[in-house]
């Protein structure tokens, strides 16, 4: 009688509102978590729908830490972002509010405490929550969201849409209440592979000049220390070429005063480091740079 009164209970629930029963039940029975496996699977579509046609750098930039754990960090008991709960589900809602909260870091935000502002991802946000509400969508698995995402991007790098996405760091003026304003760019296919192709073999010769010369007798450099060099040089240059860092005069931190104040892409020798720093730690984890360990920039007054 009781387990028929249960299969009748969430049975009637699912024909009621599939899409808004997708919501965090870890705590109750488990006839009612088994409805919100059910539920979420009719979202899931939905999610993966909108991937498929969204940019997938910007798709990328959700599995980042800090935005992972905006969203879904609070979801679980372990509170570690993308490494938290499989069951986890967001609201509509919440994406909506991080959406507004992205690009204003020095208030006091319930979601997102970065201090850098994310404007093309705000704008990826409220068309996803626009997307989820005109299908009648108010919950979501984060583990759909990050699934999808991370499909998305590993699909246009098969298709060969994209070749690498990186984050480039630009200063925001006015606009973004004077702090700095993170922005996932790609490099196209063919670009990505020139990148790499100067990590090509080893033993390849290399010239050396009395700079150099003097860096190996003086034990200081290897040979091959010297060859890796060489192409992290070459490599930061077509980086610079294929992304808006090309655009960076110089002159210092004031080269561009209406960039500077009026919300442009001014781009000073903290936030070009930084973004230099995105850039070198991808060759690292592709296995491209190792002879060289990649550490944080050093700031100074």
């Amino acid at each position: 009688m009781i387990a028929t009164l249960i299969h009748l209970f969430t049975s009637m629930a699912v024909a009621q509102a599939p899409a808004e029963l997708c919501k965090d039940l870890s705590q109750a029975p488990v006839a009612l978590e088994s409805v919100t496996k059910i539920t979420c699977a009719l979202a899931k579509d939905h999610v993966t729908s909108f991937f498929k046609k969204s940019d997938p750098c910007l798709g990328k930039d959700l599995l980042n830490f800090e935005v992972d754990f905006a969203l879904c960090g609070n979801e679980s008991g372990f509170g570690l972002g993308i490494l938290s709960s499989t069951t986890g589900t967001i609201s509509v809602e919440k994406i909506d509010q991080l959406a507004r909260e992205i690009v204003r870091p020095l208030r006091a935000n319930k979601l997102y405490s970065s201090s850098l502002n994310r404007p093309d991802l705000a704008k990826l946000l409220r068309e996803f929550s626009l997307h989820l509400t005109a299908n009648g969508v108010k919950y979501l698995s984060c583990v759909d969201l990050r699934e999808a995402a991370a499909e998305a991007y590993s699909r246009a790098k098969v298709e060969k849409r994209v070749g690498e996405c990186y984050q480039v760091q630009t200063f925001g003026g006015v606009k973004y209440v004077f702090g700095a304003v993170a922005r996932e760019v790609s490099v196209s296919f063919e670009d990505q592979k020139k990148i790499e192709a100067l990590f090509g073999p080893r033993d390849k010769s290399y010239h050396l000049g009395s700079l150099d010369s003097e860096l190996v007798l003086k034990n200081r450099l290897t040979i091959e220390d010297l060859k890796e060099l060489g192409s992290i040089r070459k490599a930061s240059e077509l980086f610079e070429k294929a992304t808006l860092l090309r655009h960076d005069d110089a002159g210092g931190f004031f080269s561009n005063i209406k960039g500077e104040f009026s919300g442009g892409d001014q781009l000073n020798c903290a936030l070009e480091a930084a973004s230099h720093t995105v850039f070198l730690r991808s060759l690292q984890q592709k296995g491209l740079i190792q002879n060289f360990e990649i550490l944080d920039p050093i700031n100074r007054p």
